[in-house]
């Protein structure tokens, strides 16, 4: 008599097991979870940091004069910059807990920790979280301020072997073009010889969107998160040209998967 249970096969006194269970290394799946969401991080921070270099306030100005920028717009750069290295940050501290893949990881991670831990970057934190403090005269560093009335702005420039890219908040202006050189390193670090993150055993969902005059911003998704932002883009407006594309972009992407 033959009895099957739960993945084993039983023929009188003698076991014979049908497959050999798959155990996942957990500190494996989470070093994966973190670097994909690190490279992620990265590319916005490198997607935002050309859009600074090029525009001065003037610039910006003339922008939001002419319909092609709104204020709200140069406020949000400034502030997802921010978002982005703190989470690239917290994600590596993480990862070096769990253990960093290579020594070339874990020297560019430390390069980042270096330039994140500058006065620099901690100031232009502070001012972009707790503006309304400083507006009401509670911030913590009001030595920062030269002028409560100055606008968020960017600027760049370029001394011929580096780019020099700056954020001014309140009138005083930080330099954040090196954490920005040090977001590239880390993104290459993390991409050489890294395995596509797998779900239920399938590879990334990857689109690559085009931005005018610049290289294409490539995203990853699974296949779940990408179908559910298909059909999430798919209930909203289709008029604009950028809404049909990334939505053609999405459904290829899938449509190539299913040929797989």
């Amino acid at each position: 008599m033959k009895e099957e249970y739960r993945g084993h096969k039983y023929k009188g006194t003698s076991r014979v097991r049908l497959t050999e269970p798959v155990i996942a290394d957990p500190a494996d799946e989470r070093r994966s979870l973190f670097e994909h969401n690190v490279l992620a991080w990265a590319v916005v921070v490198k997607g935002i940091t050309p859009r600074l270099s090029t525009t001065g306030l003037p610039e910006q100005i003339l922008a939001v004069a002419k319909g092609e920028r709104t204020g709200e717009e140069w406020l949000s750069y400034a502030h997802l910059l921010a978002i982005g290295m703190r989470q690239i940050e917290r994600h590596l501290q993480f990862l070096k807990d769990v253990g960093f893949r290579n020594p070339a990881i874990a020297d560019a991670a430390t390069k980042f920790f270096d330039a994140c831990n500058t006065a620099v970057v901690r100031d232009l934190r502070d001012l972009l979280e707790h503006q309304a403090d400083y507006i009401a005269g509670e911030g913590r560093k009001p030595h920062l301020v030269v002028d409560l009335r100055q606008p968020v702005s960017f600027g760049g420039d370029s001394t011929g072997s580096e780019e020099l890219v700056w954020v001014s908040v309140f009138g005083r202006q930080y330099r954040v073009d090196p954490i920005a050189r040090a977001v590239e390193a880390l993104e290459g670090a993390l991409r050489e010889g890294r395995k596509p993150l797998q779900e239920g055993g399938d590879a990334m969902t990857t689109v690559t969107l085009p931005v005018p005059g610049k290289p294409g911003l490539t995203l990853s998704f699974t296949e779940e998160h990408a179908r559910e932002l298909l059909a999430g883009l798919l209930t909203r407006e289709k008029n604009s040209d950028a809404h049909r594309t990334v939505v053609n972009l999405l459904r290829q992407a899938l449509q190539q998967r299913e040929r797989l």
